[in-house]
């Protein structure tokens, strides 16, 4: 899923710090191998982690964007954090990822 098109309606420049970045979305599995997404993300230039936030906001309250969730402080940055079960439309996250009980195709 390309963050720059879901976020901000336009893809990601081309520049080297654009990365893949593999998340498990929860509840997916039902048995199965946990089903994976990619998100393609530009400007990525470190990994860090929520513990290490000095002062956490909690998310806003927007019906049109409720993947986005808490904002955080660390080491002087502002990171606003995204709720990837929420970032795909339902519909769609159903077709990626079907329920349990449907049959697999392999």
């Amino acid at each position: 899923m390309d963050l720059g098109l879901r976020l901000a309606d336009r893809p990601p420049e081309e520049r080297l710090s654009t990365r893949v970045i593999i998340v498990a979305p929860a509840g997916t599995d039902g048995g199965r191998p946990p089903a994976r997404l990619g998100l393609i993300a530009e400007n990525v230039i470190s990994i860090g982690s929520a513990e290490d936030a000095d002062t956490t906001l909690p998310a806003l309250d927007l019906p049109d964007a409720a993947f986005l969730g808490r904002i955080l402080r660390i080491g002087g940055q502002t990171v606003q954090l995204l709720d990837i079960d929420r970032l795909l439309p339902p519909e769609l996250a159903s077709g990626l990822f079907p329920a349990a009980d449907t049959p697999s195709l392999t």
